[in-house]
């Protein structure tokens, strides 16, 4: 309500009409407007320790003090800017703060992770939470990438044909980390935090490594996946496949042999099922399909590709749907000249591969769905 200057002299308050759908509209855009101030400072708040020393704490509230004594020791640390990003984070849900009023002695604000922030901790130890820290540190170093490589401006993903100064050739993903190992080594440990942090909800979802005797995991990183695979269904041998700059760092694992290659020349034969998770979307269609023929090639009569993937609905429902896959779905385009797909873009990608059927098996929010890709 605003304040108005009646003629007598008095003051009044003057009726506004409600427009609260105009103002969360405005709020909205805000949001969008200065949304990488939220990326930026998360990730700040992670190279600084403060979600891993809130992690180690487990249940106890930490105040800001404890905090840096925890995260930042033997440091010159600005509080107050400490302060002010917790309070960010607090507005998102990442961080709970729980004020603790004492009498007349100024508030004492205690903090805690909330279920979103527990993502961000980069907690190696638990083979069951990955860590989404890896992720935000990737995407920062992604951005960084794209947006200062004059060829890739977003507009001109549009303008493409017009523009002087974009290309219609896009290095893959891997080509991007020959250019730049860091970025590499970092897409690895990204995928690795994500597979710890998945895995268990395939396994709870999927059965159709049951009868799996053999199993080659096509760019399985570190053998995240593998590792947890075998714990669940010990009879099955793995093979972990990936290019030799990731091979070279994979730590022994049991029932696991280690191979090196380049999955569009050829795939390791000798395997009755092949797994690829969020492997497709890094390329185009063209070089899926030799993927895949790798795939059918590699396979025995009865064997199967099992894929998990973001699958893109065919309308956009606001209300109910993952908005981290169109998100992704523009990094891609940015970075690899890939995509995301539909269910029916997935299908006819493994039948022109030589597949009889491309069956959808189980979907997961936030995981993706898995395929069943069988050689008849």
């Amino acid at each position: 309500m605003a304040a108005m200057d009646h003629p007598n002299g008095s003051a009044t308050t003057a009726s506004v009409k409600p427009t609260r759908h105009i103002d969360f509209a405005r709020t909205t855009a805000y949001e969008m407007a200065v949304g990488n101030v939220l990326n930026k400072t998360t990730m700040a708040l992670i190279e600084l320790g403060v979600f891993d020393a809130l992690a180690r704490a487990g249940k106890k509230q930490l105040t800001v003090q404890e905090i840096v004594e925890s995260a930042m020791p033997n440091k010159v640390v600005n509080v107050k800017n400490l302060e002010r990003m917790l309070r960010l984070m607090v507005a998102y849900r990442i961080i709970i703060e729980t004020v603790d009023q004492n009498g007349t002695a100024p508030a004492q604000r205690l903090y805690e992770l909330s279920p979103v922030g527990q993502f961000f901790a980069k907690n190696e130890d638990d083979e069951d939470v990955g860590s989404f820290a890896w992720t935000v540190q990737f995407c920062e170093s992604l951005a960084l990438h794209a947006f200062t490589d004059a060829r890739r401006p977003l507009p001109s993903f549009v303008l493409e044909e017009k523009s002087s100064s974009s290309s219609t050739s896009h290095p893959m993903f891997s080509e991007l980390f020959v250019q730049n190992p860091a970025l590499g080594k970092l897409f690895d440990q990204v995928n690795h935090a994500n597979s710890k942090d998945n895995n268990p909800r395939i396994l709870e979802s999927y059965h159709g490594f049951e009868g799996v005797s053999v199993l080659v995991d096509v760019g399985g990183g570190y053998g995240a996946s593998l590792k947890a695979i075998i714990a669940r269904y010990p009879h099955i041998k793995g093979i972990n496949f990936d290019l030799p700059p990731v091979i070279a760092e994979c730590p022994a694992l049991p029932g696991v042999e280690h191979v090196s290659g380049d999955m569009l020349k050829s795939i390791p034969s000798g395997g009755d099922a092949i797994f690829m998770k969020w492997i497709l979307h890094n390329f185009d269609d063209e070089c899926n399909l030799k993927v895949l023929k790798n795939c059918w090639a590699a396979l025995p009569t009865g064997g199967k590709v099992i894929v998990v993937e973001m699958v893109l609905p065919d309308v956009v429902d606001p209300d109910n749907c993952d908005r981290t896959m169109f998100l992704f779905d523009i990094i891609t385009m940015q970075n690899s000249g890939s995509r995301e797909r539909t269910e029916r873009e997935f299908r006819e990608l493994g039948l022109a591969a030589g597949f009889a059927h491309v069956n959808v098996v189980c979907q997961m929010h936030s995981v993706g769905t898995i395929f069943e890709m069988l050689k008849a």
